[in-house]
């Protein structure tokens, strides 16, 4: 599966939401957009998705163009939003033996897959009985995730799927769309950038609607290699006085005292040592040149 974004652009009333965006998006390895707030992750996103029409630009699906025909992208997708939609009144079972009639899935199939689903999601111990009105936003997330991967999709694309849940349940869904993403083409968008530190092997850094990075995590972090230190502090050091140091990426409570990462151009004091980036730590000097500039 290849998808490719042209001179994408989408214009709210008040807001140009993206800005002449290209992107080449293909199967064999998942693909991680990271931004801030309002970047244009969420926008772009529904229009990959077809529940948007963009202002200019196109999308096309193994150079069959998208926008013209939505439904070649619907038959083959499978998408988590940001806020997951359910039906509160039913079960588990009830609400995705639901999304199994919509999907066109035959009963006989969709019930091995409901069993498959939330077995791999750890919701096989829910009371049968229980509607998902009384289920935890945790829960929720999962159950947002058994409907993206019903009916086999090729085209996986998650919105914040780790919200909410504990650490155990994170590494279990990134490892779940990691495997996936060997053979599928899986995009996920996520503010914990540690979720896709160790399983993407594309980043997409949007910022203001325009693409700042498009490429492997390693290159990203390569660019950051001379910026990022670590240094400790006595444990009365207020947090802003370190902020006057530079860009902080971490702050640990230590036996030795506090131990900070920061980003920054030059060596921020004395006892600085000079670090190997994490992807937050390339991400943060990332912005940080952008806010030179």
């Amino acid at each position: 599966m290849e998808i490719k974004v042209e001179n994408l652009s989408k214009n709210f009333k008040n807001k140009k939401a993206l800005n002449n965006v290209s992107l080449d998006l293909q199967s064999g390895g998942l693909i991680g957009l990271i931004g801030p707030n309002g970047a244009g992750k969420s926008t772009l996103f529904n229009i990959l998705t077809t529940l948007q029409k963009p202002t200019t630009g196109k999308i096309f699906l193994n150079n069959k163009d998208i926008v013209k025909n939505p439904s070649l992208m619907q038959k083959n997708m499978g998408f988590m939003p940001q806020k997951v939609p359910f039906l509160p009144n039913l079960t588990l079972k009830e609400y995705l033996n639901y999304i199994a009639g919509i999907k066109g899935i035959p009963a006989r199939n969709a019930k091995m897959e409901i069993e498959s689903l939330i077995t791999k999601f750890n919701l096989l111990t829910v009371p049968k009985k229980q509607t998902l009105s009384h289920f935890s936003g945790g829960m929720i997330q999962r159950v947002g995730m058994c409907v993206a991967l019903m009916g086999n999709p090729q085209i996986i694309v998650v919105d914040e799927p780790t919200a909410g849940l504990d650490p155990e349940e994170r590494i279990n869904l990134r490892n779940i769309l990691s495997e996936l993403a060997t053979e599928k083409l899986v995009i996920m968008s996520t503010h914990i950038i540690s979720d896709i530190e160790a399983v993407a092997n594309k980043i997409i850094v949007l910022k203001d609607g325009k693409v700042k990075y498009d490429g492997s995590a390693i290159d990203l972090m390569s660019k950051a290699s001379k910026n990022v230190w670590s240094m400790t502090f006595p444990t009365q050091t207020s947090i802003k006085e370190i902020e006057k140091l530079g860009k902080v990426s971490s702050i640990v409570q230590t036996m030795d005292g506090i131990q900070a990462r920061i980003i920054a151009n030059q060596k921020p004091t004395a006892n600085s040592i000079n670090v190997k980036p994490h992807l937050e730590d390339a991400y943060l000097f990332l912005e940080s040149e952008g806010d030179k500039a």
